[in-house]
């Protein structure tokens, strides 16, 4: 086998976007009856994930380590674009906590146990608590409508 083929197949990001690929596709086949946002979310931190170990990979080759840990003066000087992935790391973590908690709001809205008021308070807390995760939501992303 060729070895930049061997080595591709062996890595995790490429196992784990194949899975990212896979989730919407699985979820309809074995119905797994996990919402749409829920299924954006999982591949949003997939995505993130991938990004985040895309960079940590440029860093080794532009420091010249060939794997293993990266030194420390590596991991302590964020370039610019560590940060957009540190960013985009934190809006899908916050975006996943708002969609769960979201989610079981809407659940007990259905159940009768709250009432429209209480998730309308909650969106307002979120919007004060977090001002910049709206403009973290690319546009048309499916399920949040802000």
């Amino acid at each position: 086998m060729n070895g930049k083929l061997k080595e591709t197949i062996q890595s995790r990001k490429f196992w784990f976007a194949i899975i990212a690929a896979l989730i919407p596709i699985l979820n309809q086949e074995l119905d797994l009856n996990l919402d749409t946002t829920t299924v954006y979310g999982i591949i949003a931190a997939l995505i993130a994930w991938i990004l985040g170990e895309a960079q940590v990979d440029s860093a080794k080759i532009k420091n010249g380590t060939n794997g293993g840990i990266i030194s420390a003066n590596v991991s302590s000087s964020i370039s610019p674009k560590n940060e957009i992935t540190e960013k985009l790391n934190n809006s899908v973590v916050l975006l996943n906590k708002a969609i769960a908690e979201f989610n079981q709001l809407e659940k007990n809205y259905k159940e009768g146990t709250i009432s429209l008021d209480v998730i309308l308070a909650a969106v307002e807390a979120w919007r004060k608590k977090y001002p910049d995760l709206e403009k973290s939501i690319p546009p048309g992303y499916p399920g949040i409508t802000i």
